[in-house]
């Protein structure tokens, strides 16, 4: 984190960094493998142990299509129908 004082009162300000880790080779072909297996952000992010926004955005850049939560509790529905 970085700090700094202001100049009026002297109060200290913390100022936080975006964290962002780049992807790693191996995470994108487990990335690729998941979207294969018709995983959900939701699973992907928690085994890639990112954020849910991390893997959305990753999966649309590399053209790797996940499954939402919301489609996949509307199919489970429709089958049970």
């Amino acid at each position: 984190m970085v700090e700094r004082r202001t100049q009026a009162s002297g109060d200290l300000i913390v100022a936080r960094r975006l964290l962002t880790r780049p992807w790693r080779p191996e995470e994108v072909e487990r990335l690729v493998e998941l979207g294969k297996a018709g995983a959900t952000v939701l699973r992907a992010a928690v085994a890639l142990k990112r954020s849910p926004s991390s893997v959305r955005k990753k999966a649309l850049a590399i053209g790797a299509p996940l499954l939402g939560t919301r489609a996949v509790r509307a199919a489970l529905r429709e089958a049970g129908d």
